[in-house]
């Protein structure tokens, strides 16, 4: 039930409507049409740019970067993370990985896609932007991380999605409501 709360989490953040019903009898769409049990999940109202979703919930992350109280209210802001906002960095994360961003204390406050490999991250670590050519003997970007995305908009997949119903008059009533396909029977192509 676990990775079903999961997807439906994925598929509302999106934009998409999702029904968990039973699939070990014959048909098993053909019997939501035609009422059949089941728990409906209701798109978010304002989804997630694609790789927003992609960048929250979909990759692993590949390594950390611990930063300093400094960066963390520059984040909190919606800022990009600079190299002299930053503490420390772990992993081994090539260019464009997905790293975590975390405060002294470990919290997780945002997830984003490193512009530098994790050894150059470290050598940048501390330092200000204006510094980097002269240490990588290379000009790169300015921000190790541009525009990152923050822990508040990662939510649990069972929260922020509505749940309409489990019965099957109130699924009937969704063919009549704001997910209709236009046809009487939603969901099935033509």
């Amino acid at each position: 039930m676990r990775t079903k709360l999961l997807a439906a989490g994925i598929a509302t953040r999106s934009g998409c409507a999702m029904a968990i019903a039973l699939g070990k009898q014959n048909h098993p769409l053909r019997a939501l049409l035609d009422g059949a049990r089941c728990s409906w999940f209701l798109p978010q109202t304002c989804a997630q740019t694609a790789r927003k979703q992609w960048i929250a919930g979909s990759l692993t992350p590949a390594g950390e970067i611990m930063i300093d109280n400094g960066a963390a209210d520059a984040l909190r802001h919606g800022g990009s993370l600079l190299p002299a906002g930053v503490l420390g960095v772990r992993g081994d994360f090539t260019q464009g990985d997905l790293v975590v961003v975390t405060d002294n204390g470990g919290r997780v406050l945002a997830r984003g896609l490193s512009a530098y490999d994790a050894d150059d991250a470290r050598l940048i670590a501390g330092h200000r932007s204006s510094e980097l050519a002269e240490i990588l003997g290379w000009q790169g970007r300015d921000e190790i991380i541009h525009r990152m995305i923050s822990s508040s908009s990662k939510r649990h997949a069972s929260q922020g999605m509505s749940v309409l119903s489990s019965t099957p008059q109130k699924s009937a009533g969704l063919r009549e409501g704001k997910l209709s396909t236009g046809s009487e029977r939603p969901f099935v192509s033509s």
